[in-house]
């Protein structure tokens, strides 16, 4: 009972939402938070670098979008379209520009 296991869209208080963002890894995610008029993103391993912002196509080597249909099957991790990780930056950069939000980043 201490641990609860989430999927993407699932709000786990009226002000905090979980999102999925899969591309840098499968199961990757992001939470949205809103308090007082305010919103802010913490955005885990979506953005990597302050480079990304501007050029949200970048994908370092961690992206396990990158890797090789071989090596996604030794990671034991589903293969993913290349552009995933590039694309979930993109989407994800839009919402936070349209909510005027913060970035909450632990790189």
């Amino acid at each position: 009972g201490l641990v609860k296991l989430v999927e993407g869209g699932t709000s786990l208080l009226p002000s905090v939402q979980v999102l999925s963002t899969k591309g840098h890894t499968p199961g990757h995610q992001c939470v949205r938070i809103e308090s007082r008029g305010q919103v802010a993103y913490y955005v885990g391993d979506v953005l990597h670098t302050v480079p990304q912002v501007t050029w949200p196509e970048f994908s370092p080597i961690f992206d396990c979008c990158r890797w090789t249909p071989d090596e996604a099957k030794q990671m034991q991790r589903p293969p993913l379209a290349q552009d995933a990780s590039a694309k979930q930056r993109k989407a994800l950069l839009q919402r936070i520009y349209e909510d005027h939000a913060v970035i909450l980043s632990p790189h």
